[in-house]
């Protein structure tokens, strides 16, 4: 038996798009009591296939009115009329604050179950910040609507929606027995509000857009898609929120992922991103098997194959709400693409992902948001993420591996991206990547380039200093990057210079000399090969080159050199 095809058209650019899709997805999940109906992204829509023809009898509209698919907000302990299943904001609300207060106390009572505060439902922040954009309200009102309309009315609007949903060609139904009155909520929607396109806002209010204008249907699934996919940061009087778009995943799938993505928040801005993506991403990856097996027909050899991440979760889009002091206004709508660094074919491949993943937010976690440099790096890793272009990476890490000299030397320790992960990946992304991360003369002249900055500082550190400290080598060969015979020159010359310093060493120490080798010449010979071997490539091998020589290289502190962790 065929599927049913359901497809929800991008008309906004923004998650309001991806909320209508999976909210559709969810009401269908709950009509007809099954979790595995499927959303998948296309360039100008979404489509939510049911796995089987839709029979309308079998609809359960009772359940629905039952429960609308989100949630009824209560704000007061004495409010009346209030629904069953209904948020206690008010209670989570004390929790949270207790939960603060905990922290600040600073009080270890993670052995003391008794006295440890209960935590706050993970949902509390997004409810939070939903009520601070007066989104709560329309949603309130709408889920009492819904409760109280007869059921046969609810089950024909349902109907002929579905029947509209079915073709990509959609008209407007112009009449429907049941039309609730419903406000365009911009914390649902970014870019409907008023002042979006302007300098400065009017209002933080949507009220220019009459409620007969507003499809109230697309609202109600944008409250229950939010349900699933949204999320949001309070950045001290700011607020972000954030929404993941599926690529190709059920319903089930998005239900197991929420609480992970609820509880993915970091306090700033670039890195939030950077974090909730690596968060989920490892998620994903872990459960791998998990999410995929429902997009492949369930066929054990298909379930690992050729998958990554962003066929799953395509990317996360966002919405900045800046303070202006009496109000907020979107300032910014962004969207970041998960990564599709490489296939999943096998558990090696998830251990590397896993592994990538691991090494990476090691590092960044580290940066300082507010200070302009390892801003700037934020920034490039961002590029980098939401590309996958495996050179920006090198770029970031050309930049990353100066800052870590300069950090180190000023006693601010920072942390060493690991040269075996780094390895790892070349060796599986890119056939060209893996011929230069492999190459003997590459491997050699890497080594000999981290002797002479990373390890040689961090023996200084110790007192054990016994070579010069070539602070501007890492710079140097990046300016150089864009000029084949400039990038040989400097490596050459640095060589030459290293093999000097290693000589008149060994000569001193004689027998008793247990320091750096000495870079061959048949080492020069296949690093410059690699330039005939792939020209017009000089610029990535410069920056590969670097990359490789700052990362950290397995050594323990005892030994020569080692990693700041």
């Amino acid at each position: 038996m065929s599927n049913a095809l359901f497809y929800i058209q991008k008309k906004y650019g923004s998650y309001g798009d991806a909320l209508v899709a999976v909210g559709l997805a969810r009401l269908l999940s709950i009509l007809f009591n099954r979790n595995d109906i499927q959303i998948e992204e296309y360039s100008g829509f979404f489509k939510c296939v049911f796995p089987s023809q839709l029979d309308f009898e079998q609809m359960d509209v009772e359940e629905l009115k039952r429960k609308p698919g989100y949630c009824y907000v209560q704000f007061a302990e004495d409010e009346e009329g209030v629904p069953v299943q209904a948020f206690r904001y008010f209670r989570e609300q004390e929790l949270y604050k207790a939960q603060k207060e905990s922290k600040k106390s600073k009080v270890d009572l993670s052995g003391d179950s008794e006295n440890l505060p209960l935590p706050a439902d993970p949902i509390y922040l997004l409810m939070q910040s939903l009520r601070v954009l007066q989104a709560l309200g329309t949603s309130n009102k709408l889920y009492k609507d819904i409760q109280t309309v007869p059921t046969q009315d609810l089950k024909v609007t349902i109907v002929e929606r579905l029947k509209m949903y079915s073709s990509l060609e959609q008209q407007p139904i112009e009449k429907e027995v049941f039309r609730p009155s419903v406000s365009a909520v911009q914390a649902y929607n970014p870019i409907i509000g008023k002042g979006v396109n302007k300098a400065k806002a009017n209002s933080i209010s949507v009220g220019s857009i009459p409620s007969k204008l507003v499809d109230w249907f697309e609202e109600w699934l944008r409250f229950i898609g939010s349900n699933l996919v949204l999320n949001a940061y309070p950045m001290k009087d700011d607020l972000k929120f954030s929404a993941l778009i599926p690529s190709k995943v059920t319903v089930q799938g998005l239900m197991n992922l929420h609480e992970k993505f609820l509880k993915q928040r970091e306090y700033s801005s670039s890195k939030n991103d950077i974090l909730v993506i690596l968060n989920v991403v490892e998620f994903l990856v872990e459960h791998s098997e998990d999410f995929i097996k429902v997009t492949t027909d369930d066929d054990p050899f298909l379930s690992m194959l050729e998958v990554n991440p962003s066929n799953i979760i395509s990317g996360l889009s966002g919405a900045y709400f800046k303070s202006l002091g009496s109000g907020r206004v979107l300032i910014n709508n962004s969207f970041i693409s998960f990564p599709d660094w490489f296939p999943i074919n096998n558990e090696k491949d998830a251990d590397l992902w896993i592994d990538v993943i691991d090494d990476h937010k090691k590092v960044l976690g580290r940066l300082d948001e507010s200070k302009s440099e390892e801003m700037q790096l934020l920034m490039m890793y961002r590029d980098f993420l939401s590309s996958s272009d495996w050179k920006k990476f090198f770029e970031y890490l050309t930049s990353y591996a100066g800052l870590y000299l300069q950090q180190k030397e000023r006693k601010k320790y920072l942390v060493q991206h690991r040269h075996e992960i780094l390895k790892g990946v070349c060796q599986r992304v890119s056939t060209m990547f893996k011929e230069i991360i492999n190459n003997r003369g590459f491997d050699e002249i890497a080594k000999a380039i981290r002797e002479a900055t990373v390890n040689e500082q961090y023996r200084k550190s110790q007192g054990k200093q016994q070579f010069e400290i070539h602070y501007g080598l890492f710079q140097e060969i990046k300016r150089k990057a864009k000029f084949e015979d400039q990038v040989i020159s400097v490596v050459n010359d640095f060589i030459s210079e290293y093999n000097r310093e290693t000589a008149r060493k060994m000569e001193q120490k004689g027998k008793d000399y247990k320091g750096r080798l000495l870079v061959s010449l048949e080492s020069l010979k296949e690093f410059a090969n690699l330039f005939d071997q792939y020209p017009k490539k000089h610029e990535t091998i410069a920056l590969m080159l670097v990359a490789a020589a700052s990362c950290y290289d397995g050594k323990t502190k005892k030994d020569e050199g080692g990693n700041e962790e």
